[in-house]
């Protein structure tokens, strides 16, 4: 949403209502999983291909998780070994 917002396509309001739920609803979770980008783009038909594009969400997310009250986990490597961590975080 703050990506959609800086490029015009949502207002401040819808901004601010999407805060709001995120503040309303970020302490229910007791992990926050992330998995940066570790490979390159592919053209899936589906999500975008636009390496600019990656690398602001990125940013953005980079930014928004060293301020999160949740303890983040990073996840990397293939499917198998993100599972993995994930499983080891859990037990």
């Amino acid at each position: 949403t703050t990506y959609l917002h800086l490029h015009g396509k949502v207002s401040s309001d819808t901004l601010e209502r999407v805060k709001t739920i995120y503040e309303k609803i970020i302490h229910e979770y007791d992990y926050i999983f992330y998995i940066p980008p570790e490979f390159n783009i592919v053209d899936d038909g589906v999500r975008s291909i636009d390496p600019t594009f990656r690398d602001q969400i990125v940013e953005l997310f980079e930014g928004y998780i060293t301020e999160m009250p949740r303890e983040i986990v990073r996840l990397s490597g293939s499917v198998r070994e993100r599972l993995d961590q994930i499983m080891k975080v859990l037990k």
